[in-house]
């Protein structure tokens, strides 16, 4: 499903647009969720209430039924994960129910917004995907259609729940590391001269979701030939890391370390692929990545790596270098980046990142989430 978030300061009309952008999206035949962000106590839940009493009294969900409406609370804190865990949670709520989910609010999020109002005059996080100053007078039948081409793919988990694709399309054009080769892909040979169509495909070792063996930063470190075909069947932890643009994250936003082979750390930048914000990712403290390497772990992650990329927006602060791949790739390590699709997954599961059999300091792979019940 498709999401994005409708932000602007307040009264500037961001109810009057969601009403008009439901309205359009369901005469383009597409069926339509909403996300609130409250920022006061809801009437329903009031102190003395019962469904407070409920909460209260150690329930971790209440739900509230009334003849015309349903209302479900769940607690929030820092142990839950705070706000934005709180919408992962509302939107995966949703399911395969709904084509469009429209937020609003959640500001901070990594979302796609729409911006209402005056665009100077409130903060937000994530690319824009339009600006509307006046909601009533906005084309929202063209913003509908952007938001069904633009707006954030939020997976959701195939139907026979057993696998996940976690890959990047190859494709020309497709976003690189500053200074990779560039992806092409141009006909070699066509129906209609040759009858049949081959095509030429060229790329660098690291374009999309691929693996970094440790040649990659090491002139005397292994290549990918150094190593078996089971070393790319890992038992995987996903942990979700909330970051900002260019933060750091060091090892104290990591859980307590246990017997997986690979720490998949999902920091939500895979929504910007195809945005410059991408390469405006959070990094690794050289820290984490020794912490990393001291509790045996590999390292994947939805990103361009573990590393600052240099863009235009680096703070003269950030480490120079790649500290991080060095302490991860120096240990024999594996860094698998550019991951997709990693919101939709359960704390553990089984990655299966199998590279081209190339003897080279990294190559494209084709990685999968294998689930179990």
């Amino acid at each position: 499903m498709k999401v994005v978030s409708i932000v602007g300061e307040s009264d500037a009309g961001k109810t009057t647009l969601v009403e008009r952008l439901v309205a359009a999206l369901d005469r383009a035949g597409a069926t339509v969720g909403t996300v609130k962000g409250i920022h006061h106590a809801v009437e329903l839940d009031d102190p003395g209430t019962d469904t407070h009493r409920h909460r209260s009294a150690g329930a971790a969900r209440v739900v509230g039924v009334t003849p015309d409406l349903t209302a479900s609370f769940r607690p929030v804190g820092k142990a839950d994960g705070g706000p934005d865990a709180a919408l992962d949670r509302a939107l995966a709520e949703f399911g395969e129910d709904v084509d469009v989910v429209l937020v609003e609010g959640f500001s901070g999020s990594a979302l796609p917004k729409i911006v209402v109002g005056d665009p100077g005059a409130s903060d937000y996080a994530g690319p824009e995907l339009a600006r509307v100053p006046v909601p009533d007078d906005a084309d929202v039948d063209a913003l509908a259609t952007r938001v069904l081409a633009a707006g954030a793919d939020r997976g959701t988990l195939p139907a026979d729940g057993t696998m996940v694709d976690l890959t990047r399309a190859i494709a020309a054009d497709m976003p690189v590391y500053p200074g990779d080769p560039e992806v092409s892909i141009t006909p070699a040979a066509t129906h209609d001269a040759d009858g049949y169509r081959v095509s030429g495909l060229a790329l660098g070792t690291h374009a999309g979701t691929h693996v970094d063996a440790p040649r990659h930063v090491d002139p005397d470190g292994a290549t990918l030939g150094a190593y078996d075909l089971a070393d790319f069947r890992l038992d995987a932890r996903r942990v979700a890391v909330d970051a900002d643009a260019r933060a750091e994250i060091g090892p104290e936003r990591f859980p307590e370390p246990d017997d997986a082979d690979v720490l998949v750390v999902d920091t939500g930048w895979a929504e910007r692929w195809g945005t410059p914000a991408y390469a405006d990712h959070p990094y690794l403290s050289a820290d984490a990545a020794a912490w990393c390497v001291e509790h045996d772990y590999h390292l994947a992650l939805d990103t361009f790596g573990p590393d600052p990329t240099p863009t235009g927006n680096a703070d003269p602060s950030e480490p120079t270098g790649v500290p991080a791949h060095e302490r991860l790739l120096g240990a024999g390590k594996l860094v698998f980046e550019n991951l997709a699709g990693l919101d939709v997954l359960p704390p553990r599961f089984t990655l299966r990142a199998y590279p081209l059999k190339v003897d080279a300091d990294g190559a494209p792979v084709r990685a999968v989430a294998e689930l179990t019940d």
